[in-house]
């Protein structure tokens, strides 16, 4: 044990410490040096570390990833937050999921929000493990609690669409102009959509243009193709074709199928954009090659009609063949001319009258109407839908 006195200073109320042996003193100093070495040493190792995660940072930004690793493993494993979350994108980047979720957890449990959100996101999908919309939901509000706007727009998703929680457009918007706040452009679109639609807000075009607006600026596919949309209609805004061909144009060179396919219409008709048949096709080929279904109405359209293609009514029959087969029950209407005429396809009027009346119970009433009557089919639809019901019911 030391031995030391203590004394008061003269005129003053403070008092002093001091060491009485020297052999005490000693002992002391040595407790120092070796306090500033082990300081030192850490302080070395800080720096060390620091620079390999900025190595290994340069590594990953080049997409060097088998590098980037080798220098991010070490600090993970000592327990670097930042480590592990990079380390978790790197498995998930190479297909390591098992792995990767390894990583997100260790570092989603250290309080990283971007990891909370991707185990959240990881239990929602159900494609890494099995399916849990409890652990996603809690997963994501703890993220939540730390304001992050990911896990705001993901449990907004999640509101929105009734999965694993009752349907709440309430609660849903709430999130969504959270993370919009944030300048989350995902979630500005989903805002836009919401006012547009009506859901839980009241319908307001003037607010949907200036969510979808914000969205398109940052460069966002869908809010570029809704504020197109909003232009071509008129709708919040003033009609402009040629600025929502602009828009419209933005989003399909990001390979969104809608705006593909809405370009080639423009481009068909000379709305906002100079006529061009070439052009309005070689858009609506890129919309089909995403299995769009108005996409492949309209070439299906143009090889029927014979426009900018040589007419071919097999190519026609076989793209309104794939529209129908997505649900689309406008290409029913086409197909069922085609059965009745005998184009592309052999003659078959009984297939036809089952085209058209699934046709008619889609909201396709008036045209499958006029078709029935224009090749006299017989009875009005309405009179049998009753008995076709049954019909369906049954098959």
């Amino acid at each position: 044990s030391l031995k030391y006195s203590i004394k008061k200073f003269e005129d003053s109320d403070k008092f002093r410490v001091e060491i009485v042996n020297k052999s005490d003193m000693f002992y002391l100093q040595t407790i120092a040096i070796q306090s500033k070495i082990k300081e030192k040493k850490e302080k070395k190792e800080k720096t060390k570390f620091a620079t390999n995660f900025i190595l290994a940072n340069d590594y990953y930004n080049k997409k060097n990833y088998t590098k980037a690793l080798e220098l991010y493993r070490p600090l993970a494993k000592n327990n670097n937050i930042d480590a592990q979350w990079k380390v978790a994108t790197i498995y998930d980047i190479k297909g390591n999921y098992s792995k990767a979720f390894y990583w997100y957890k260790k570092a989603a449990e250290q309080g990283n929000a971007k990891a909370q959100n991707a185990i959240g996101v990881i239990y929602l999908d159900g494609k890494r493990v099995k399916q849990d919309y409890k652990k996603a939901f809690e997963w994501f509000n703890k993220a939540i609690n730390q304001n992050y706007h990911w896990s705001q727009f993901n449990l907004a998703n999640m509101y929105a669409d009734g999965i694993g929680v009752e349907k709440d457009y309430k609660k849903a918007f709430e999130l969504y102009k959270k993370s919009a706040e944030q300048g989350n452009i995902e979630a500005q679109n989903k805002i836009g959509i919401m006012y547009y639609g009506g859901l839980y807000v009241k319908r307001d075009y003037k607010k949907a243009f200036k969510w979808f607006k914000k969205s398109a600026d940052k460069g966002y596919d869908w809010g570029q193709y809704y504020l197109a949309k909003m232009y071509y209609t008129g709708k919040g805004t003033s009609k402009n074709h040629k600025i929502a061909f602009k828009w419209y144009l933005k989003a399909a060179l990001q390979n969104n199928k809608n705006a593909q396919d809405m370009v080639g219409i423009m481009y068909q008709y000379g709305a906002g954009v100079k006529k061009n048949l070439q052009k309005a096709f070689e858009y609506y080929k890129k919309s089909t090659d995403q299995n769009f279904d108005w996409g492949l109405i309209h070439i299906g359209i143009m090889y029927y009609s014979g426009l900018y293609v040589k007419r071919d009514y097999k190519k026609a029959f076989e793209y309104f063949n794939k529209a129908a087969m997505l649900n689309n029950y406008k290409a029913d209407c086409f197909l069922a001319q085609m059965y009745i005429n005998g184009k592309g396809t052999k003659k078959n009027i009984q297939r036809a009258k089952e085209l058209l009346k699934l046709a008619y119970q889609n909201n396709y009433k008036d045209e499958a109407n006029k078709i029935w009557v224009k090749y006299n089919l017989g009875k009005k639809q309405k009179e049998k839908i009753k008995s076709f019901n049954k019909t369906l019911k049954n098959n």
